[in-house]
């Protein structure tokens, strides 16, 4: 759902995208799939949505994301990524 949220934005400010993109392996081994491969003057930005209505595992995948997300930065194809956090369920959002 979150996912789809954001289309308008990116439609709007002109950016071209390409949705659940593998990008490569993550650290360890995995692939990695991120929900938006935007592009915009040439620049390739990643990025990720989580969505969480109801409290649960969701806030500990996100330190895993960062990390994933770094790597792929490392490779330099892609010049910045960005995670977009949606929801009411995140039990830390005010730390």
């Amino acid at each position: 759902m979150l996912e789809r949220m954001i289309l308008p934005a990116l439609q709007q400010g002109g950016y071209a995208f390409e949705p659940q993109v593998k990008i490569g392996k993550r650290p360890g081994g995995g692939k990695h799939i991120v929900d938006y491969v935007v592009t915009k003057s040439g620049i390739l930005i990643l990025v990720s949505c989580k969505h969480q209505d109801v409290s649960g595992t969701a806030e500990s995948k996100v330190p895993w994301e960062v990390i994933c997300l770094i790597e792929a930065l490392k490779s330099e194809r892609y010049s910045k990524a960005y995670m977009i956090l949606s929801g009411i369920g995140w039990t830390l959002r005010d730390f």
